[in-house]
């Protein structure tokens, strides 16, 4: 092996039950390699996870499974998550009977028919397939089924990018309003920072698989310190003519996360500037 790629490296932050973490950055980032991580989607090369202080790596194989249940994704396709043979209400029930949550038929349907309508669908479409529903629909259906097995943390990766404004808003409001009610925790991984700004508590701006700014939304998104942080939300449009910006324009080509083997990415320092917001120096 002569060369290596460097997806994340050195990344650390925490997750707090009710709060909405936001992972933005270019394509490439890292960004869906940390949440397929936390997932257990991929495996770690080094470094460790920890879920309510318990580390992944020192877990049983029994456990690690069981923790599936508490960690669910939603994926960006709807569509492609969804078995296009199957059920929506057998696709919900999956991860009921995988994780033996309930084991009688008739519990499993009726948290399936609670799951369906606590996203706003009836519990008659248990019985249709992906196929019979619209984008915004089989989203809802994705979510319920992560919802089934009443989760603590929500790893949404682009899950609102293939849909348009109006469900966006609507699929927004719906998860805001379950986070409200029942705690959990979100890791909403995005490109989208108007959505960013409207659902998350705090916000960490990833460049080539490094933390360079991490803070409250309004601390970041109101008063970027980092220049790749400043170049992202300049690039923003603004639906109002008479606002005038300063434009940082991002140039030249994104460098390559594959290096040579020996040749490591240096590894960022941090700064405090103000309290909770933290900005890698020197760059």
């Amino acid at each position: 092996m002569t060369h290596r790629i460097h997806a994340v490296e050195k990344v650390n932050f925490s997750i707090y039950p009710g709060e909405t973490l936001a992972l933005v950055g270019e394509s490439g980032s890292g960004k869906s390699t940390i949440g397929r991580s936390i997932q257990q989607l991929q495996a770690l090369t080094e470094g460790d996870i920890h879920f309510e202080g318990r580390s992944l790596r020192r877990l049983t194989k029994a456990r690690k499974k069981a923790l599936k249940r508490d960690i669910q994704y939603i994926f960006q396709d709807p569509f492609a998550s969804l078995d296009p043979r199957k059920t929506v209400g057998f696709s919900i029930a999956e991860p009921i009977r995988t994780h033996k949550i309930m084991h009688h038929s008739s519990e499993i349907k009726q948290r399936v028919s609670e799951s369906l309508e606590r996203v706003g669908l009836n519990a008659e479409h248990a019985s249709r397939y992906p196929h019979e529903f619209s984008g915004g629909q089989r989203q809802r259906i994705c979510i319920a089924r992560a919802l089934a097995c009443n989760p603590k943390l929500i790893i949404a990766d682009e899950a609102l990018s293939a849909l348009d404004v109006t469900i966006q808003a609507q699929i927004i409001n719906l998860l805001m309003e379950l986070q409200e009610e029942q705690g959990i925790a979100l890791l909403f991984i995005s490109h989208d920072m108007a959505v960013v700004e409207k659902m998350s508590h705090r916000v960490a701006v990833l460049y080539l698989g490094q933390i360079v700014e991490i803070g409250s939304r309004q601390q970041v998104l109101e008063s970027p310190q980092h220049s790749y942080t400043q170049k992202l939300l300049s690039a923003v449009p603004i639906a109002d003519p008479t606002r005038v910006r300063n434009h940082c324009q991002i140039t030249g080509e994104v460098p390559s996360p594959v290096r040579e083997v020996g040749n490591e990415p240096e590894t960022l320092i941090y700064r405090e500037f103000q309290t909770g917001h933290w900005i890698a120096q020197g760059q």
